[in-house]
């Protein structure tokens, strides 16, 4: 689908259901998923509690792009949003890590929606020391990282 209808729809669905924005840009990220920024001086009400907004309007985006057999997956993040939740989690997941390692043991993380459990399992992938399972169902699904020395 091409940039210009992407920003287009998206921009129509958040003046639909009451959203300011001042801007949409739209970017690339390595692996080929569409990333539209949303800026906006009303974040929160963009992002609502927990993202619970944004993951709204991003799988609502999703099923309409669907329909037009788009062939790289879409995010969507207002003024940075996600991609600092997203540093956070890599820094908390990565020092628990290294206490999983000191400990040659297992530690299982808090739930998390499946976006951030597949963020997990690839700030993971190829690590040496460590492996990651996920474990549990539904909202209580977590990632389990296992101590597996490889030599």
């Amino acid at each position: 689908m091409k940039v210009e209808v992407l920003q287009k729809m998206l921009g129509e669905l958040l003046l639909k259901g009451g959203f300011s924005f001042e801007k949409i840009t739209l970017t690339t990220k390595e692996g080929g998923a569409t990333l539209l920024h949303i800026k906006s001086s009303k974040e929160g009400e963009l992002i609502g509690n927990e993202g619970d907004v944004l993951k709204a309007f991003q799988h609502l985006l999703r099923r309409i792009v669907e329909k037009g057999e788009s062939e790289s997956p879409l995010i969507l993040d207002v003024n940075e949003y996600r991609a600092n939740k997203e540093q956070a989690l890599k820094e908390m997941v990565m020092l628990k890590g290294e206490g999983v390692v000191l400990s040659q043991g297992e530690l299982e993380l808090p739930p998390m929606d499946s976006f951030e459990r597949r963020l997990v399992h690839h700030f993971f992938e190829g690590h040496k020391e460590i492996k990651t399972l996920s474990r549990g169902e539904g909202k209580e699904r977590r990632v389990v990282l296992v101590y597996s020395k490889t030599s």
